[in-house]
């Protein structure tokens, strides 16, 4: 469907938490049935999934591609249609199987487009995310931005449309695709992933929005799709401003359909894009924080990732040599030490 575009160590240990989480491989699951349920009544806990959600040869399936994706799958090739929502390191959106897709022609075949290895999935391209912010709310969380979309195998002026688990027949666009998070709000430790069953992604224009609704909030539906036609800014009004990088917390949007209003923000951190999204296994890192009248803004550059599985204020642009997350590190693993010595 086309649209118009429009204190120090416990917070390094909480972002360190978030940011190198590691996905295990997933394992197979029993036996599906003998004909496809809707998408969104199909529940697992994580890793265990099967090959495929929906293998039934009827109406639009089988399913194109695959739930259980790890090393052998990863790659430009991987047809992997699980996906993650975790934070602005570490997120997927769908994009084209094959280069020069028109969305509205492949919504059932679409394959997940990550932001770092070890999920088994296609990795965006060097220059594909142009801007992007990641905000956590009480009722969802969100990444909204810029892209350069023939990185996920989309033609240059492709208008875009929209993917989630329902489509007409309720089997989802993707057909099977499943989405997991680590990061939802309603999560205590950052660490167990929990299957989003509540979600939506607009991709095109050269624009991007993916929401995870959080299972504990049911009213009002923050991730209600039924203007699927009206684009990113409408669906998930936010910042969309070109070379920004930020991840901040927020207030809940008004549900689509009125009028869309941009929700206030507080707490940002703004980010070095290229060494956030960097394939190097750099640990350079540095930051620092100014408080605003309603907000902190800080500038870090984090740790490049591994490749392993896995609002108003003032903003302050600064930068300190002592390297916060390998102070942070070194005084954590000290403490365990000293710990392993008692």
């Amino acid at each position: 469907m086309v649209f118009i575009p429009s204190t120090l160590l416990c917070l390094g240990v909480s972002i360190l938490s978030v940011q190198a989480q590691t996905t295990p491989a997933p394992t197979a699951t029993a036996s599906l049935g003998n004909a496809p349920l809707p998408l969104t009544q199909y529940t697992f806990s994580y890793p265990n999934l099967p090959e495929q959600v929906n293998p039934f040869p009827s109406g639009r399936g089988p399913q194109s591609g695959y739930n259980i994706c790890n090393s052998t799958t990863e790659g430009p090739n991987s047809q992997c249609q699980t996906m993650f929502v975790n934070s602005i390191e570490d997120f997927c959106i769908w994009g084209g199987p094959q280069p020069g897709s028109i969305i509205g022609n492949v919504e059932a075949v679409v394959v997940a487009y990550c932001s770092k290895p070890g999920h088994g999935t296609r990795v965006f391209p060097p220059g594909t995310l142009t801007a992007v912010q990641f905000i956590k709310t009480p009722g969802y969380i969100q990444l909204t931005g810029l892209l350069n979309q023939t990185g996920i195998g989309l033609t240059p002026d492709d208008g875009g449309g929209e993917l989630d688990p329902h489509g007409a027949d309720l089997f989802g666009n993707p057909l099977g695709g499943l989405v997991f998070s680590n990061n939802l709000p309603s999560s205590k430790d950052n660490t167990t992933i929990i299957q989003v069953q509540n979600w939506s992604n607009f991709v095109g224009g050269n624009e991007f929005c993916i929401k995870a609704c959080d299972p504990t909030v049911t009213s009002p539906d923050y991730c209600q799709n039924i203007y699927d036609t009206q684009g990113c800014f409408f669906n998930m009004p936010a910042s969309y401003a070109p070379n920004l990088f930020t991840s901040c917390e927020g207030d809940n949007q008004e549900p689509p359909g009125g009028n869309p209003v941009i929700p206030a923000t507080s707490s940002c951190t703004t980010y070095t894009s290229s060494l956030l999204y960097a394939t190097s296994t750099s640990t350079a890192a540095s930051s620092s924080a100014t408080a605003g009248s309603s907000s902190s803004h800080t500038t870090t550059t984090p740790p490049a990732p591994t490749a392993s599985k896995g609002s108003s204020g003032t903003t302050s642009i600064a930068q300190s040599g002592a390297g916060f997350f390998a102070v942070a590190s070194s005084f954590i693993a000290a403490a365990f030490a000293g710990l392993a010595m008692l």
